[in-house]
């Protein structure tokens, strides 16, 4: 799967008009709304394999996109962290037109993995930059 900058630069637009026009919580409302389908083959893996199957999607897709990045999967700690180094859209669209262009990754992967169970966290550093950990949620007693 390669990035392409003609598609990033709709989905850009596409968020930049809807921020522009409606806010930022229609925007937000979108995201939640396109993420079974923007994020059907993450929810189909982490469904089967759990955490792992978050492992090998984003192995295998930021590998395939050209993404700079580091990802450690520990399946006694049955966690997941990924940092992302260099993002492969940030540096095809250079700087984005839509101010909450990276927000995007906290809002649909949350979206499609927290309903199985899992616990999804991501943190914006800024410059192409990011950390997302996937985990199993403490139990309560």
């Amino acid at each position: 799967m390669k990035v392409n900058k003609e598609f990033l630069v709709a989905y850009d637009r596409i968020f930049s008009w809807v921020l522009k026009h409606h806010g930022l919580d229609s925007l937000i409302d979108m995201w939640k709304y396109i993420a079974p389908v923007v994020a059907g083959d993450l929810a189909a893996m982490a469904k089967r394999d759990g955490i792992k199957g978050c492992f090998t999607y984003w192995s295998n897709v930021l590998s395939a996109e050209g993404c700079q990045f580091r990802i450690d999967f520990d399946p006694t700690k049955e966690v997941m962290k990924l940092e992302i180094t260099g993002c492969s859209s940030i540096q095809k669209l250079n700087t984005p037109e839509c101010t909450e262009y990276c927000r995007h990754c906290g809002i649909i992967y949350a979206e499609v993995l927290e309903p199985l169970g899992l616990k999804y966290e991501w943190k914006h550093v800024g410059g192409g930059r990011c950390e997302i950990k996937v985990s199993k949620p403490l139990r309560e007693e």
